[in-house]
């Protein structure tokens, strides 16, 4: 099993005015749905932040800046991964996350 730093994805985006709405497995999913963070398994303190396509850019490049120095306060770096978009599954209240490259 490996480890994932929850208390510092949440202290992180807790800084910048967000919560924490659910986790699942490495994915952090933030209120509103602008962003959500993926641990990387590879490097652990390093943290992916996928946009969503309906995030504006300019949002983004500001969420990015403000997710980067709340990470950097606590040794950990933000890497910009991309964008997703939550497609409603039929007949249920569940989703999918499709990435976009």
């Amino acid at each position: 099993m490996t480890f994932r730093p929850l208390g510092i994805a949440r202290e992180v985006v807790e800084e910048i005015g967000l919560e924490v709405v659910y986790a699942y497995e490495d994915l952090v999913f933030v209120e509103h749905n602008a962003f959500h963070l993926q641990f990387d398994d590879r490097q652990q303190n390093n943290l992916k932040v996928f946009f969503n396509r309906e995030c504006e850019p300019e949002t983004a490049a500001h969420l990015e800046l403000k997710l980067t120095i709340a990470a950097q306060a606590r040794k950990f770096t933000i890497e910009n991964a991309g964008q997703f978009e939550l497609l409603a599954k039929e007949g249920s209240s569940d989703f999918d996350v499709r990435y976009l490259s």
